[in-house]
């Protein structure tokens, strides 16, 4: 999203822009400035991986647990966009075990406020982990569409 500033009013689009955080145009008397403002800020999905060794009831070992910890960081936009669309308890992504039983259904606020899963299978952290990546990158999209209104897209075909 880039925001063309005219010095009494500002304009804002969300295109694609690529380039400096801000850049200055002198047209005659009129002086514009464009802002990216999402220059270097996202989204982030923080995930930790880690292990644990399962032991029995007698002592004995019995292979590793694998532990997938998670949260989401939104931008003060995204947060805002948020609340502004009431999406924060939008399931948008379910982990499950192997055996198909879920392990949790995430919606935007419990992403926010983290996670952990605790999981015998590799595979299966790893799966989730997958799972918890393509929820972002669909809420992301979402996010952008929520953002796009009010302004004007262009197709040509």
């Amino acid at each position: 999203m880039f925001i063309l500033s005219t010095g009494k009013q500002n304009f804002t689009s969300t295109s694609r822009f690529e380039g400096p955080e801000k850049i200055s145009i002198q047209s005659g008397k009129n002086k514009y400035s464009i802002i990216n403002s999402k220059k270097g800020v996202k989204m982030k999905l923080i995930i930790r991986r880690g292990q644990e060794t399962k032991i029995g009831r007698l002592g004995e070992y019995k292979g590793m647990r694998f532990i997938l910890s998670y949260r989401v960081e939104l931008t003060p936009e995204e947060q805002a966009l948020a609340t502004k669309y009431k999406v924060e308890n939008l399931a948008i992504a379910i982990t499950k075990y192997p055996n198909g039983d879920v392990i949790s259904i995430h919606s935007i606020e419990s992403l926010i406020q983290g996670g952990r899963e605790i999981v015998d299978d590799v595979n299966t952290a790893l799966d989730n982990e997958d799972v918890l990546k393509n929820a972002c990158r669909g809420f992301k999209t979402l996010l952008e569409v929520m953002a796009s209104f009010g302004a004007e897209e262009v197709y040509e075909f």
